[in-house]
């Protein structure tokens, strides 16, 4: 059997299957990466052995109990990101300990132990994300100073009326990997909240700032900004300012991290890593937590003119 999958651009897979056995022996696929650049994967099965049928059942547990973790992360299909939400973290931890014992001693052993010593490493990072998230929620911001890309300053003190949102995120032209930073979904909340007081701005985290080899790094950035056509400031941090507000990748974690600081000073969110994203919602949570300081801001002047 000849599978053929295609996009509005065309034919994007082809799928050999064998008709008598239903296994897969041929792959052909389009892949884009960087900024659209496109390569072909191909896989062609080289040998295939059948399983002994007094070995099927034993070899039956461990897929059943893989397949009860997959369904119950409820991951989007074709979903490629290997970070976990706390949520999907509490639905496969239980199961780790059955799986591994199933499949001890079976071609999904080494599997089992992969996926295993990977939750367990991400709920330590959460754990640790959790922490630094107390630290800094409801905690005055620190000051900051920071230079753009278009050689403006942005001070605090300047700032002070606004809402403003920090996203430190790495912003390097290349490689250019999807999502991006989510720096779309950002970029038009920055359109639709800048006219009600608020303030974003993307914070470019990258040693080279601090060194000779800065010119390569600014020209990096601006790479991507152009590339994603983005309106809010991008300012420089060799990375002494993320230390101020809580550097995640010390405890093993990733950027982005996104802070939203409200016009008192305080620290209303803080968030580490993506977010989960409903196309047609952006980012909601982000944009939940702006909206709630914009009125609550509101209401504080509000009863100060009363």
């Amino acid at each position: 059997w000849v599978i053929e999958g295609s996009t509005n651009f065309g034919k994007a897979k082809t799928i050999a299957v064998s008709a008598d056995s239903g296994i897969v022996v041929a792959l052909k696929q389009k892949v884009f990466m960087g900024q659209g650049d496109q390569f072909t994967l191909l896989m062609d099965l080289e040998s295939a052995e059948a399983v002994p049928a007094e070995d099927l059942t034993r070899f039956e547990a461990p897929l059943k109990t893989l397949r009860k973790i997959q369904d119950d992360l409820k991951r989007p299909a074709e979903s490629l990101e290997p970070e976990l939400t706390n949520e999907q973290l509490a639905s496969a931890e239980p199961l780790l300990s059955q799986l591994e014992t199933e499949a001890d001693e079976t071609p999904f052993g080494r599997l089992a132990s992969v996926i295993s010593r990977d939750v367990k490493s991400q709920l330590r990072r959460a754990g640790d994300v959790s922490e630094l998230e107390k630290k800094f929620l409801g905690k005055q911001a620190p000051d900051f100073m920071l230079k753009t890309l278009d050689r403006k300053t942005l001070k605090t003190e300047e700032l002070a009326d606004k809402t403003i949102v920090l996203h430190f995120w790495e912003y390097q032209g290349e490689p250019l990997i999807e999502p991006y930073g989510q720096v779309g979904y950002l970029d038009y909340l920055n359109s639709r909240r800048s006219k009600l007081g608020t303030q974003v701005i993307g914070v470019a985290v990258d040693p080279r700032f601090g060194n000779d080899q800065r010119g390569d790094a600014t020209r990096s950035v601006r790479k991507l900004q152009q590339f994603m056509n983005l309106s809010y400031p991008i300012a420089m941090d060799e990375g002494k300012l993320l230390e101020e507000f809580g550097d995640p990748r010390e405890s093993g974690a990733k950027l982005p991290l996104w802070v939203v600081i409200g016009p008192g000073g305080k620290i209303v969110h803080y968030h580490v890593g993506y977010y989960s994203i409903n196309p047609d919602e952006g980012l909601r949570t982000l944009d939940d937590a702006v909206v709630e300081s914009i009125k609550s801001n509101r209401d504080d002047k509000k009863k100060s003119s009363e």
